[in-house]
């Protein structure tokens, strides 16, 4: 991982002690293409598991032993490393607007 990397996040599935899980993992693009896996996002993110499947994001800081916030510092020794990253991919979903119902004016007679 370095800064200022492009990475895709995908929904996976991946096998921890026997069992199948659902994991959100980080792949490094380059050159448009996905290669190798660098990471997972953490496991709390799994409930919006939709909303981050197939999105590109930018790296923006790694955290590691020389990491100033002592907080970061024990997240990434925690963790086996850890880093702040930003979504790039502009992606909107709109929901259909309501249609109105047209209303025919009360009778007036």
């Amino acid at each position: 991982m370095e800064v200022d990397m492009v990475i895709r996040l995908r929904s996976i599935q991946i096998l921890v002690n026997g069992k199948e899980e659902t994991a959100i993992a980080a792949y490094r693009v380059s050159g448009g293409v996905d290669s190798c896996r660098v990471g997972f996002a953490r496991r709390h993110l799994l409930k919006y598991k939709d909303d981050y499947d197939a999105r590109l994001a930018q790296v923006l800081e790694i955290f590691n032993d020389t990491t100033e916030n002592p907080s970061d510092r024990m997240k990434a020794h925690r963790n086996r490393g850890c880093c702040q990253v930003v979504l790039i991919e502009a992606e909107y979903r709109l929901t259909p607007e309501k249609k109105r119902q047209k209303t025919d004016p009360p009778n007036s007679s």
